[in-house]
């Protein structure tokens, strides 16, 4: 829940700016990328990661969480998209 999230969360108001330095403004190949999005991620918005990795590879989880707990159930196409184990 949220308040589970601000119990751990430390954003202080410097760590915006320093971000913004920082972030990719658009990816550029996108074919290199592969996206795993849990639509119950509890900090980001699946959403805004589908957009900002148009074009991209795209596993969209529903549910989840943003730790990915269910991780080793996408391990197999993970791995695929890395070129390791069976095609």
């Amino acid at each position: 829940s949220d308040l589970r999230v601000r119990e751990w969360l430390d954003f202080r108001e410097g760590y915006e700016s320093e971000l913004n330095a920082i972030r990719v403004k658009s990816i550029t190949d996108p074919q290199r990328y592969l996206l795993l999005a849990a639509k119950g991620d509890e900090l980001l918005d699946w959403r805004l990661m589908r957009s900002h990795y148009r074009g991209a590879h795209q596993v969209i989880v529903d549910g989840g969480d943003h730790g990915l707990s269910d991780f080793g159930l996408y391990l197999e196409k993970v791995l695929l998209f890395c070129g390791i184990g069976k095609q």
